[in-house]
């Protein structure tokens, strides 16, 4: 079926000429619907499955949920809308959804890429999901069998004291891979990205840069979140080589919990799962022990590291070249889904550990002490309201732990393949998690928080040509923000900064490389948005634990100096400026919260943030200092003035 093109300043309307529906849907560049029926402002995923509404285009088509929404011939100019997953014949009205589609403009052509810098370094990213520095090797949690990672960390500087600017998934990646905070990318959950025309479409991302100073920029598997920003940003952050090979690995046991984007693994493909019981009190808290070879060739991971360690064997293995000539320069980033939910892995990784029964459960499964309510995740999986049964807690916690030595394995294979590549030694090696995660901890089952134990990362950085004696097998209690990565593998590389027009806004700790004494900023700064009003945001589909920007009605700005967490939680407009949000700091505040690290193990999970002290009289210049620090942080955007 034909649709109606035509433009006005710069930008092209696409419309269909029918609609089953009450009211108009009209969706843009933000992956937005303004108006459906009665409703006002709903989100792409809620349009896409009440009415078969098309996504922002894709090249060629766009597919979600499992069916394909709307495919766009642009050199036809033809659209089909999809009703489930058949075509419409728009034979008359109510068989096409209506609407309009803002297309923006083709982008000007990138300009010629730079030669690589002389002496330019390889760089490989190792980014996973949720998991929180429960690691052997550099973390000192000895029951965790991570035997891959415990020998990187001996050639690598382990970062004890890294945090993630925001504890979930798609708004915490969109921070590092541009190297802006939350408040500047505007990307708080799920709907918005930093490539809408009024945030950052002529930003600079981390791997753009490099394939803008002559590199090679390869990526598989989980890098920026599913369609945060549309395509993974291609095609400029990846080289025209690297095709489409960005995998998800959402193989949750029979479609569990009823989320609608879970490939079903099949419960006959398990020796254990969860039970019964926890799906109704824990979605998605989820589990399976997979008990055959050809379901475990099946999930995500295994398909992502065979793109990845096969390039590193073919295309990127180093050349025999002639003199004079030099190997073009490579940055290859691979995204391992584990330990992300669902812990489905290989049977041998749960053998790993003892019975269930051996496990340990958190010291402390209640929320801190004098916690503001704002500060605790409200939804989705148990809570102290709604606490996992022991018996569960213990199979979950050992399930978390195979899924780790699960990733683990992976992180083995990579890095063996770097070595036959005959790269390693000119090769930076990232390894880094997008945010933690919380075990029954505080009473919490999931990431969505400002304690440490959900912005607390493992962070571990190998550059072999840096003799400092902090490089190899070193550690550093130097606190640090995954929003520095984009300044400091830029760094460390050998390529020059970034020189875009809204600057980096993340502090290089590079020189902790060759200077174990070097001390940043000391501070990190992370942040999460809350809307309070939870009955209202389920009903209209959306988690309350990862609110749409105009939801956030509070914000908690969260700041981590030596020996003290303190946060405050601002009144927030998250619909200001069409969805950029603001604090009001003249507002009373909805909590504030001051936690004291300055004692006991720094890897003791349950060793701190029990008691919120922050109304200690004898913390009260503590408090206002702090108040004072993070104010000034928050205001000045977070960069480094």
């Amino acid at each position: 079926p034909s649709a109606a093109v035509h433009a006005d300043a710069g930008r092209h309307h696409l419309s269909c000429p029918a609609s089953p529906l009450p009211g108009c849907i009209t969706c843009d560049n933000t992956q937005t619907c303004f108006a459906l029926g009665t409703h006002v402002v709903k989100h792409q995923w809620e349009c896409c499955l009440a009415a078969s509404a098309f996504p922002l285009p894709a090249i060629a088509s766009t597919v979600y949920g499992g069916g394909k929404m709307f495919q766009w011939d642009a050199s036809t100019n033809e659209c089909t809308v999809y009703v489930g997953s058949v075509p419409s014949a728009i034979p008359g009205p109510g068989d096409c959804v209506s609407g309009r589609l803002d297309l923006p403009p083709a982008p000007a052509p990138a300009p010629a890429p730079s030669p690589p810098p002389p002496g330019a370094k390889n760089v490989l990213f190792i980014v996973v999901d949720d998991l929180r520095p429960e690691l052997s090797g550099g973390y000192d949690h000895s029951t965790v069998q991570t035997p891959n990672l415990d020998a990187f960390a001996k050639s690598s500087l382990v970062f004890e004291a890294a945090h993630a600017q925001i504890a979930v998934c798609a708004p915490s990646r969109q921070s590092f891979m541009t190297g802006r905070r939350p408040d500047s990318t505007t990307a708080y959950g799920f709907t918005r990205h930093f490539r809408q025309p009024e945030v950052g479409a002529n930003w600079t991302t981390l791997p753009q840069h490099f394939k803008n100073n002559g590199y090679l920029t390869l990526g598989s598997g989980k890098l920026y979140h599913p369609n945060c920003p549309p395509l993974y940003d291609t095609p400029l952050s990846w080289s025209d080589e690297n095709g489409e090979l960005f995998e998800n690995d959402d193989s949750f046991p029979d479609d569990y919990g009823g989320i609608p984007f879970a490939r079903g693994l099949g419960k006959e493909n398990c020796d254990e799962v969860q039970p019964d019981e926890l799906n109704d009190l824990c979605a998605p808290i989820a589990w399976c022990a997979v008990n055959n070879k050809e379901a475990e060739d099946s999930l995500g991971e295994v398909k992502n590291v065979k793109i990845a360690t096969d390039r590193l064997r073919g295309e990127l293995k180093a050349s025999n070249l002639t003199d004079g000539e030099s190997q073009q320069p490579f940055f290859l980033a691979v995204g391992l889904h584990k330990p992300h939910l669902p812990w489905s892995v290989p049977q041998r990784f749960f053998d790993l550990y003892p019975d269930a029964s051996e496990i340990p459960l958190a010291a402390n499964m209640y929320p801190p002490e004098g916690m503001p309510a704002v500060a605790f995740n409200p939804t989705g999986n148990c809570t102290a309201d709604t606490p996992m049964p022991d018996e569960y807690a213990r199979k979950a916690r050992r399930a978390y732990m195979a899924a780790i030595s699960y990733m683990d394995s992976f992180v083995g294979e990579i890095l063996e393949a770097l070595e036959d590549s005959g790269r390693a030694q000119d090769t930076l090696v990232v390894f880094a998690s997008d945010h933690g995660w919380q075990l029954g901890e505080h009473g919490e089952w999931q990431k969505m928080t400002n304690f440490d134990l959900a912005t607390r990362v493992p962070l571990m950085v190998r550059a072999p040509w840096k003799e400092g004696a902090n490089n190899a097998g070193g550690r550093t209690r130097e606190l640090v923000e995954l929003v520095g990565l984009f300044p400091t593998m830029v760094e460390l590389a050998g390529v020059p900064p970034v020189d875009d027009e809204h600057p980096l806004e993340g502090q290089s700790f590079a020189p902790l490389l060759d200077d174990p004494g070097w001390k940043g900023q000391g501070w990190a700064m992370s942040q999460y948005g809350r809307s309070p009003a939870d009955e209202e945001d389920v009903a209209d589909g959306v988690r309350a634990a990862a609110p749409t920007n105009e939801k956030i009605t509070v914000m908690g700005y969260s700041l981590r100096v030596e020996g003290w967490r303190y946060t405050e939680w601002a009144t927030f407009d998250g619909a200001a400026a069409g969805g950029r949000g603001s604090a009001d700091w003249a507002a009373p505040l909805h909590g504030v919260e001051l936690y004291d690290h300055s004692t006991g193990d720094v890897n003791d999970f349950d060793a701190h943030e029990n008691v919120n002290v922050a109304g200690h009289p004898e913390n009260k210049e503590l408090v206002a200092s702090l108040s004072k620090q993070l104010r000034e942080i928050v205001t000045r955007g977070g960069a480094n003035a």
